[in-house]
Parts: C-alpha cells; structure tokens; sequence
C-alpha cells in the first residue's frame, strides 16, 4: 500500500478526535457540527489521494528541458501510386533518374560490374517545379516504400529531438530496404554550420550526416532531397559518398509547358491553342500551369460556358501571377531585360573558362562545382554572377530588379574563400568584389550580349557549345 504524506496523517488524527468529542457531547447540534467537520477531513485527504495518483499516471512524460516532449507519430512508408507517365515536361530528370528505378528493379545486372547505388540525389530547383512529384514517381516506378519529411519537420526547440527523429526514420527505413527517402526543403536542417555552436539544428544535421555515413553497399536504401538554395546548404552533405548526384529540376521550356498543359487539360473541355498558350506562359512552373487550367475552367463554370476559352484565360492569368512568391512571370519588358541580364553571365562565364550545360531565361544555370575547386574557375564564377549587373550599369541602366540573388550569391562565395585567393587575409572580400566586377566589366561587349539575348528570347534556352 502506498505511503500517506505527513499532512495526510495529520488531518486523518484531526478527524478522528472531533468524532470522538462530538460522542461525548451532551450538546446535540454541537456534536452534529463536530460529527460532520470530522468526516470531511476523513474524507478529503483520501479522495485527493486518490485523484493525485490518477493525475500522475495519465500525465505525459517530460523532457529534460522542462517541457513536455512532443509525440512522435509512428514512421510509415507509403506506396506512390505516381509514374513516369504522370510527369510531363521533365523529359531531361526523368532519364538521370530512371536508372535508380532499374537500379531498384534490377540490382544484380549492377552488382555484376561492381556499381553501387548512390546514397543521396539532390534535385535542386524553384518552387513548383515537380521536386515532390519525380521523387514521387521513382518511388512509383520501382515499387519501393517511400518515407517523405520536410527539412523543417526535424528542427524542435527540444533537445535531441531533432536527431532522434533522423535516427528513426533511417531506422524505419532500413527496416523496409529497399526504400526511398524524400527529405523536402532539406536547406532547413542542411544549412552551413557556423563556429561551434552545437545548436538543436546542427546536432540534427550531423545525425543526418552520420546516417548517411552508415549506410553500408548494397543496402538499396536513396536520400532523395529538394532545395530551391543550393548555395545555402553545408559542404558537408555535397561531398562525395552523401548527395553524390546532383539533379537540376529547372523551369519547363515552352515544348514542355504544351505537354504539362495538355496533360492538365486532357479530361476538362476545351477550345485552346496549346502551342500558342505554351508561348504566352514563359515562366509558369508545373504546378503554376495545373492551377491556371483549373482556375479557367472554374471561370468558363462561372459564366455558364460548355467549354474554356481565351477569354477564361485571360481573366484567370493575372490571379495565378498573383499567387506566386517566386517573382519569376514576367511582362515582356522585363522579359528582354532578363535576356540579356542571362546573357552577359552566360558569356562572361564562358570567356573565363567556368563551364556549364546552356543558358536559360530564367533560373540559375551557374553552379559551384564539387569537390576541389581551382582559383581561377572560382573567381570566374563570382565574375560571371557580377556580369549582368556590369552590363546593366555600363548602359547607364542601372540595377534590374532581378540581380540580387546573384549579388547576394557572389558575395556568399567572396566571403567564404577569400582566403583561397589571398592566404594572408589581406584581400578581403570587399576588394575580391571589385576585382571580380572590373573582370566581368571587361569580359562581355553590348553586341554579343543584345544577338544572345534574341535567342534567349525565341528558345528560352542556348547550348553552351553554341553560344
């Protein structure tokens, strides 16, 4: 039985003495008041007793950090029911990731030759863009059980959270090998690590990186994740033997913007030209492209119409511009600034020897590359970041709108290897800035710049060997 406390036991021997004085009261009343105060206090200490022990058993456990711990939900793998046939305009990621898929459907035709399956891929792209939907579609397309969390999703304000939920899901998934992890937004538990701060966030990001780090060959257990900031992310996670494919998801091109609008719009009545409408949408993503075909479909409803048209284009358009964060559906004037904003990068990039697959209208088509890096294609990425601002500035037009990501992004790189250039420390990166501005100046002329722009313009795209 278990022990009452001391007060307990106090009012229990109160209790029992006013009984007993009010027996030996002659007076009735007082020994009716005497009776009655006993009883409550016989009662009372017995009853709290009792809802104190039941308070202690239903109550949650608490964490160290003197607060109640939240509740993991249990780690369960789904089964995408999403194929490659589901996933239009993606032509160009769906081949570097189909050999996953035979990876997972056929594993010994690669073991025979000694291939082993990378641990992580890292689709790097804008919102909206079918990050989710390919990982998605891997998963459908072999067959394997696929475990989604979003980077945001492991950071907690409570101590060891994070970590333990990386463990879990690792766990969880090596448990149903061969699996497939999708980590969204992986730049909120990925960032760079700053000092020694050992904060909840990189306590989580080295778990993630030790789970990585033991997965052992021919385990059949991918890390696909999703950024939009590829810069922001740790070096630690782009080295070799963690992400070791990178996967760029970009804006769909015009002949892809048709066949995701045709998908889109394959079971909704229509009367539309698909190819001029492709042309009209420069800069909508997959996900931009399914709202504005429901959204019009929703207004030909409205005004009691049998089919969409045009004019239910037309006034949906502008809503759906509305509703994107990302800035990037722009008018025609900003269009032709934009080309030859991309123009000058692409052309200082290629003058000074830092190498990448085509230009683009939109997006970021320079990326840092892996691994060692020497000085001279460093200092040419910063150059080539700088270089439509340059252009801009040499015209007398000032900044456009759209050239402080890359300011942003050239500064981040100044300022983490300003020591690759100067080992003494004296350069500085404000100083590597100016020389990197000066170079891109110097790197591209008006003509050159205004003939690409055109081409921007008419394919939204340009091959580097054909620049």
């Amino acid at each position: 039985m278990q022990k009452l406390s001391s007060l307990t036991v106090s009012l229990l021997a109160v209790a029992l003495v006013l009984l007993m004085t009010a027996f030996a009261i002659a007076t009735p009343w007082w020994a009716l008041v005497l009776a009655m105060a006993g009883a409550v206090l016989l009662v009372w200490p017995l009853r709290k007793s009792a809802a104190l022990k039941k308070l202690t058993q239903d109550a949650p456990p608490v964490s160290a950090s003197n607060g109640a711990e939240p509740r993991a939900a249990a780690i369960v793998p789904v089964r995408s029911t999403v194929t490659f046939k589901q996933v239009a305009g993606l032509g160009g990621v769906r081949e570097e990731l189909e050999e996953l898929v035979d990876y997972f459907k056929n594993p010994e035709k690669y073991r025979r030759f000694g291939v082993n399956l990378p641990k992580g891929v890292l689709l790097i792209g804008p919102p909206g863009v079918g990050k989710t939907l390919m990982a998605k579609a891997v998963a459908g397309e072999a067959g394997v059980p696929f475990f989604y969390a979003g980077g945001a999703s492991f950071v907690h304000m409570y101590v060891g959270v994070g970590p333990k939920r990386v463990h879990e899901l690792f766990a969880a998934a090596r448990k149903n090998a061969p699996a497939i992890i999708f980590i969204d937004e992986i730049d909120a538990v990925g960032k760079a690590r700053g000092g020694q701060r050992g904060d909840e966030r990189e306590n989580t990001l080295n778990q993630l990186l030790t789970e990585m780090d033991g997965f052992e060959s021919g385990q059949r257990v991918v890390v696909i994740a999703a950024t939009n900031r590829l810069e922001m992310l740790d070096e630690a996670l782009l080295r070799p033997g963690r992400f070791d494919r990178r996967v760029e998801v970009g804006l769909p091109s015009a002949a892809d913007r048709q066949a995701i609008l045709q998908m889109h719009l394959a079971q909704k009545p229509h009367d539309l030209d698909l190819q001029t409408l492709a042309e009209r949408t420069v800069g909508f993503s997959g996900a931009a492209l399914a709202t504005l075909a429901n959204e019009a479909a929703i207004h030909a409803i409205r005004r009691g119409a049998d089919r969409i048209e045009a004019i239910d284009i037309d006034a949906v358009k502008e809503k759906v511009i509305s509703l994107k964060k990302t800035g990037d559906l722009l008018d025609e004037t900003l269009r032709e600034k934009l080309s030859r904003y991309q123009a000058a990068k692409a052309l200082a990039a290629k003058k000074l020897g830092v190498g990448f697959e085509s230009a683009r209208l939109q997006g970021d088509f320079l990326r840092l590359p892996s691994g060692i890096v020497a000085q001279e294609t460093l200092f040419g990425l910063i150059a080539a970041h700088l270089a439509g601002l340059a252009h801009f500035e040499a015209r007398g037009e000032g900044a456009a709108s759209f050239s402080e990501a890359d300011s942003k992004l050239a500064k981040t790189l100044a300022d983490r290897y300003e020591n690759s250039f100067d080992p003494t420390g004296r350069e500085g990166a404000r100083l590597l800035l100016a020389r990197a501005y000066e170079t891109a100046a110097a790197s591209v002329n008006t003509r050159s710049v205004n003939a690409l722009a055109k081409k921007l313009l008419q394919n939204e795209s340009v091959a580097f060997d054909l620049l």
